[in-house]
């Protein structure tokens, strides 16, 4: 998978609670993928110090499909 496949996805949680699309992606320097930051202000936390946006671990991420990526979280 590459990361251009991930930004703009819709991200939901397990409950359905939709918290936007992927704005940003944190890799490491081995391109391992750690972090993605969606929501409304997710492009914003690039150019100031907002943390508005939903940072969320890669380890959090359950599933990704060719429609959306579902995070922990909610009820289920």
């Amino acid at each position: 998978m590459r990361a251009a496949e991930l930004q703009e996805k819709p991200v939901r949680r397990q409950n359905g609670e939709r918290l936007g699309k992927v704005d940003e992606i944190h890799v490491t320097a081995e391109g391992h993928v750690t972090a993605i930051t969606c929501g409304a202000s997710g492009l914003l936390q690039r150019f100031m110090s907002s943390r508005r946006g939903h940072p969320i671990p890669w380890a959090d991420v359950l599933s990704v499909t060719a429609k959306e990526i579902v995070v922990r979280g909610g009820s289920a």
